[in-house]
């Protein structure tokens, strides 16, 4: 795939001005939404509990939001969805730690376990099959600090320099991130294998 090709494919994100923020423009703010929404779904099992936590995110960044200036947001050329972008992130974050505290008992019904490497020779299946288990693993909540970098690299086919500017972070992070994520996954997969 070329460069050119690449850029083309890669999903662009909305803007969206403060001004249209703080007047409630329904067309930017539905513009934005899917966007929004998108990157949630990154961290998130289901859509609708991405919509939600989209929901809460623009919830609480209402009061915040109201008490900024265009002056806040020059080094995005006033737009505001970077921040946004973060802000869905960080509320995935704190809402992963409230669900980390709490202690819960799972039963687990061995019928309902997959069984990776089944002998049929069906190789479709067994691709199939090998997919749906990385992307469990990848929703799984100990792979939350790595599955945005993983999923830019490897998912969106981001360069290390793109996935480092979209994510705020330097090139090292973005390898780092990588690499500790790389082996979160295998260490799943094998476990899941045993």
């Amino acid at each position: 795939m070329s460069t050119q090709e690449f850029e083309r494919r890669k999903p662009q994100a909305p803007t969206m001005t403060l001004e249209q923020f703080k007047a409630g423009d329904p067309e930017a703010i539905l513009r934005a939404l899917p966007y929004l929404i998108s990157v949630a779904r990154r961290f998130l099992k289901g859509k609708n509990d991405a919509e939600d936590l989209v929901q809460t995110t623009l919830t609480r960044a209402m009061p915040i939001l109201s008490r900024r200036t265009p002056e806040d947001f020059k080094s995005t050329a006033g737009d505001i969805l970077p921040y946004l972008r973060r802000a869905t992130i960080n509320t995935v974050i704190s809402d992963f730690r409230k669900r980390r505290r709490r202690v819960t008992e799972v039963q687990i019904n061995p019928a309902q376990e997959s069984v990776i490497g089944d002998p049929s020779g069906d190789v479709e299946q067994a691709v199939f099959s090998r997919q749906s288990d990385i992307a469990s693993v990848l929703r799984s909540d100990e792979l939350v600090y790595f599955r945005e970098t993983i999923l830019l690299v490897y998912g969106d086919g981001y360069s290390y320099a793109e996935a480092a500017k979209e994510l705020g972070v330097r090139v090292g992070t973005v390898k780092s991130r990588l690499n500790r994520g790389r082996k979160l996954v295998k260490a799943a997969l094998l476990e899941r294998n045993t």
